[in-house]
């Protein structure tokens, strides 16, 4: 059983690749069917002989399966945007420490002039590489200057938490 069901990850696996490679090129429901067409039939074919193998290996199939709906719905990658932009919050409120908050510098401090939101919005800092855009300090900046203004001025972690929690991120930042 346990070579049948190595054999069966390899499938499963491959399917989820697909999903994840053109995830940000369709819609939510296509991804749907590409998995009800790559992934699903594997996990149904046979399963009630499958079924009965032991806990490690249907374990395996189940991380897969969650693998697939975490690739699907982009949970993953739009908790750690939930998660930097608390981050955010506490550096632009100065709720971290010195050495911290130290990499951020706001729009309104570099300008001469006022722009519109220049209170709230960062400074993005110069970058040359893949890796300095990366950063926290380039990354982070440019993640809270993209957060509605009504957002970034919560008067609370609580409220701001409760706010970015159900604000629908852009694709690009996934």
């Amino acid at each position: 059983m346990e070579c049948h069901i190595n054999e069966l990850s390899k499938k499963i696996a491959s399917g989820i690749s697909a999903i994840k490679r053109v995830r940000y090129s369709v819609p939510c429901k296509t991804l749907i069917s590409i998995y009800n067409s790559l992934v699903q039939p594997h996990l149904d074919y046979c399963s009630s002989v499958w079924g009965s193998c032991s806990k490690s290996l249907s374990q395996k199939l189940q991380k897969l399966q969650n693998r697939a709906a975490r690739v699907i719905t982009f949970k993953r990658d739009r908790q750690c945007l939930v998660d930097k932009s608390i981050m955010m919050y506490n550096i632009v409120n100065n709720m971290v420490p010195d050495y911290l908050s130290s990499h951020f510098v706001f729009l309104s401090d570099t300008l001469t002039y006022n722009l519109r939101d220049s209170d709230c919005s960062l400074a993005i800092p110069q970058h040359r590489t893949n890796y300095c855009k990366r950063s926290l300090a380039y990354s982070g900046a440019v993640l809270w200057n993209s957060l509605p203004l009504e957002i970034r001025q919560s008067p609370s972690l609580d409220e701001f938490k409760s706010k970015v929690m159900n604000y629908n991120f852009d694709s690009r930042y996934m």
